[in-house]
């Protein structure tokens, strides 16, 4: 099982998701959470508790802009570019792919 480096995850996520308006917060048993106006969006547990090897999450941005500001978030912050951000007319949106510093892929996107 792939464990985390919990300072990096956060590090990571507290840049790429703070540009989707979201903020962090930890909750009583130690799940760092990502959340706007109240409702959860993201979260994950530090060890001991397992992190799903290479998952893939998606998030939905406000616009284009964001989009680019999340992938270059991520790039600065120990992302790996998988598809920098373009059209993808064949599913309808705009949107960046990376890759978080445990491995996991992640995706921001913006209807066209």
């Amino acid at each position: 099982m792939n464990m985390i480096d919990l300072a990096a995850a956060r590090s990571f996520y507290g840049a790429t998701l703070g540009v989707l308006d979201l903020v962090e917060s930890v909750d009583p048993f130690g799940r760092i959470d990502y959340a706007s106006e109240g409702h959860s969006e993201f979260g994950f547990y530090g060890p001991p508790r397992d992190f799903y090897e290479h998952a893939h999450v998606a998030f939905i941005a406000k616009d284009r802009a964001a989009v680019d500001r999340f992938y270059h978030a991520a790039l600065t912050h120990g992302g790996t570019s998988l598809d920098a951000p373009r059209e993808r007319p064949e599913f309808g949106y705009y949107s960046a792919y990376v890759r978080d510093p445990d491995g996991n892929a992640v995706e921001v996107g913006v209807s066209l």
